[in-house]
């Protein structure tokens, strides 16, 4: 009997289809494969933070639902922003659900600033969103550098000459590269690219890279200071009271 070969499914077509199946996700969480580039870039996993007092921060999840209201100054919504280790109930006001609604997509991965907070009748956790940014907005405009991790295996076949085709495609952007290595007899070393080499911080750069290089380690630098100056400088002032 003659057998096809089958490619395996990606983990994204794996929970993807949990989910659709069982209404769950059993082997994972979409929001896992983001965790160690956004680490530096959020204020901890949802459910370690301290919600007994109201704070002003960086958060990211998977949008697993959506609720719009329609106020007297038009739609609101409320979105369940799930990080694979707890759930917040996330309010966007009128003015802000409509600078944010085309990213407030369910299934989308979102980072969202604002304040969070626990909500005194229910004891839920709870943020109310003054901005809200797509991965590759947030990639686009505070992504500094990608350091690729190689390792023995990469060094002695013709990956290094499939990367650099690969890294081709995308010159002519702002992010800068290293490439870290790591050889059999445990000696490294550390290689920056030069300023010709800066690339555009495409997903499919990132999917490329997955692909070529078995279960790499990509190092994400953020620049941080600038995307939480920015925030400050656009935090609106709080009213005390009603719909917005």
């Amino acid at each position: 009997a003659r057998v096809n070969t089958v490619q395996p499914w990606s983990e994204e077509e794996r929970l993807a289809g949990e989910r659709d199946t069982l209404g769950v996700y059993l082997t994972g969480h979409p929001y896992n494969r983001f965790r160690e580039e956004l680490s530096g870039v959020v204020d901890g996993d949802l459910r370690n933070l301290d919600l007994n007092t109201a704070r002003q921060g960086i958060f990211a999840g998977l949008v697993v639902g959506i609720r719009v209201l329609n106020t007297r100054r038009g739609k609101m919504a409320f979105v369940a922003l799930d990080d694979g280790a707890c759930r917040i109930e996330m309010s966007l006001y009128s003015d802000k659900f409509r600078a944010h609604a085309e990213l407030v997509q369910k299934d989308a991965i979102i980072v969202a600033c604002g304040e969070l907070s626990t909500d005194e009748f229910t004891g839920n956790p709870q943020m109310r969103a003054d901005n809200v940014y797509s991965l590759e907005q947030l990639r686009e405009g505070y992504l500094r550098g990608l350091a690729i991790e190689l390792n023995d295996a990469c060094l002695r076949d013709d990956t290094l000459n499939k990367l650099q085709q690969l890294l081709e495609q995308y010159r002519g952007g702002k992010v800068s590269l290293a490439l870290n290595y790591q050889l059999g007899s445990g000696e490294t070393g550390a290689l920056r690219l030069g300023e010709n080499w800066r690339v555009r911080p495409a997903p499919e750069l990132l999917d490329d890279l997955r692909s070529l290089l078995a279960e790499p380690v990509i190092r994400f630098r953020y620049d941080t200071t600038a995307l939480r100056a920015v925030l400050e400088r656009e935090r609106p002032k709080r009213r005390v009271a009603g719909f917005a």
